[in-house]
Parts: C-alpha cells; structure tokens; sequence
C-alpha cells in the first residue's frame, strides 16, 4: 500500500467476539502474510475506535456479535469510513451470506469453515484492487466522457463483483466525495439486487418479507428453474460532464412502474424498500415501458436536498 507516495505496512482490523475464532484467524493471517500488521478486537465498538485512532486498510468482521452485530458494525463503518473495504466472516452457509453480504454493502465474504483458504487470498485481491485504482487515479481523474457496458448472469458472485468494479472506478475518478461513492454504489448495488431477485427471479416483495433463509432458498429454487435460468443482467456506466448514469437492466417480464411509483410517494417501504433506498441516493429515477431497466441519474454539481426533485413521480416529500 502506498500513503502520499511512501510505502508503508498493510494494517488489517480484525473484529470478532470469539477469542478462540480471533486467535484462530489473526493466527493464520500472521502465519500467511507476516509482513501486515493485524489488529485485532473483541467487538464492534472497539473497532469503530481503532478506525477512529488509526489507519486501517481493511476490516475483517463476524457477524454474529453481541450488542451491536456484524450488520450493525458494517452499516457504521460504511457511513463513517466509506473508503474503506468490509470482509464479513460467518458460520452461515455461503449461499445465505452470498445474498446478505451485497445487501449490507460488504466487499466480500469468507465462511469460517474456509477461513484458512479464502480469507488470505480474499484480502489480497482487495488490496491489489486499492492499489490498481490508486494507480489509475491520475489517469482517470482526467476522463470527461466514458461508457462502460457490463452483461452478467443472473449470479450473486458475479454482481458483488461488478458494484466492487463501480465502487473502485467511482473512486478512481478522483473528482467524487467518499460519502458520494458510497450513496451511488448502494444505489447501483439496490438496483443490481431488485434485477436479480424481483427482475429475472419473479419474487416479489412480499415473498422478501419471508424469513431471510427461506428467500435465499426460494431464490436458488428459482434460479435452477428453466423458466428463470440463463437470464442476464446489464449495467451500463455512463459518465458524461457534470453527470453520472446507470442503466440496469434485466430479462424478466417488468412490472407496472407506475404502480410502484404511486406506492413510494404514499411513502411505503415496506413494499418498495429498494426503492426507496435508490431514490434516496441519486437525483433521478426513470424506469423503460415494461419495467425491466431502471436509469439512475446522478448530476454531480447538485445538492442533497435536489434528490429525485427532477422526477416529481418519484419526489416522495410532502406536496407543497
């Protein structure tokens, strides 16, 4: 890793309530990677301080912790440090921590039972990212116009891999706040995740509303389905002067955008959720006819308060 163009040692933050799961894991850190420095905590608290006093290049957190949990700590460490990059470890099966990791924002995922063979190689490729962004920065910074078209399978591997993509491209651009790549990752994020589940997987938010296991498990039912596998995703990035777009779009048959539309300006989260997050963090919201593409805008040069203020449809404030 590089500071102000000097070398200098790697720091991973290690937080896990388990001594035996933390020695386990700072022990196998040391042994693989000795040259980093690895601190390590008994909870989320202490780490939120140990970001606060020092500077930590990625955090390697349980998520099952007393008092404030893993989902907790990740969600404090996106909206106070969001630059930096999350690795939630769990002894949950990989397909229920698949889905939970790209909704609560995390990078990336180790089960505990592949701790010693993914979470060294895991790390490693977060930092070579940081260090391949850092190094284009100066190249980018410069970029006026620039289209990026991406085409996935309807895959939660592959779309935590895209928003990694987006978030590290948002930051190479050199030219956007951290909490501005944060607030248009989630969005990008939300919209990939309503593509997979609601788009090409046909499960509505009612079915979400089911116990988490239970909408993983109908999720991978469904994507094993002939009438749902083989579906593709795309996003398209599109940066032009003052502007940022995203187009996602995916193969399922829509839905009526009006009706959803009618639901967040009543103010209903709990139908419209993704949604509701999406609108929050962008300033513009369309959808195409058959409600399978969705385009996020983002005029760089406006405010907080001009949120979704150009599509009175999707202005979820009060009627003046």
């Amino acid at each position: 890793m590089t500071q102000s163009g000097t070398a200098r040692e790697v720091v991973i933050l290690f937080v896990d309530d388990s001594a035996t799961d933390r020695t386990r894991g700072v022990g196998l850190l040391r042994k693989q990677r000795p040259e980093w420095e690895i601190v390590d905590v008994p909870s989320a608290s202490d780490g939120l301080n140990e970001l606060g006093n020092r500077e930590i290049d990625v955090v390697v957190t349980d998520l099952v912790m007393p008092e404030m949990d893993g989902r907790q700590f990740l969600q404090a460490v996106m909206e106070r440090y969001p630059t930096i990059p999350v690795v939630l470890v769990t002894s949950q099966g990989s397909d229920q921590i698949a889905a939970q990791s790209m909704e609560l924002g995390a990078v990336n995922y180790v089960p505990k039972r592949r701790l010693s063979e993914d979470l060294v190689p895991a790390l490693e490729d977060i930092l070579k990212a940081g260090q391949d962004s850092s190094k284009a920065r100066d190249v980018l910074r410069h970029v006026i116009r620039n289209r990026s078209l991406f085409s996935i399978d309807n895959d939660l591997e592959q779309i935590r891999s895209l928003v990694h993509l987006v978030r590290t491209r948002l930051h190479s651009l050199h030219r956007l706040r951290a909490d501005t790549v944060a607030s248009l990752t989630a969005a990008v994020r939300e919209a990939l995740l309503n593509a997979y589940f609601h788009g090409n997987l046909e499960i509505d938010n009612n079915q979400r509303n089911r116990s988490a296991d239970d909408f993983v498990e109908q999720a991978l039912s469904r994507s094993r389905d002939s009438r749902f596998a083989g579906r593709q995703i795309e996003l398209e990035m599109h940066l032009e002067p003052g502007e940022l777009r995203f187009r996602i779009a995916d193969e399922g048959r829509g839905f009526n955008a009006s009706e959803v539309i009618a639901r967040v300006r009543q103010s209903d989260p709990a139908t419209t959720s993704g949604l509701h997050v999406i609108c929050g963090e962008v300033d513009d919201v369309s959808f195409n006819d058959t409600g399978n593409q969705i385009t996020l805008t983002k005029t760089l040069r406006s405010t907080a308060s001009e949120r979704c203020r150009s599509n009175p449809e999707l202005n979820t404030a009060p009627a003046e």
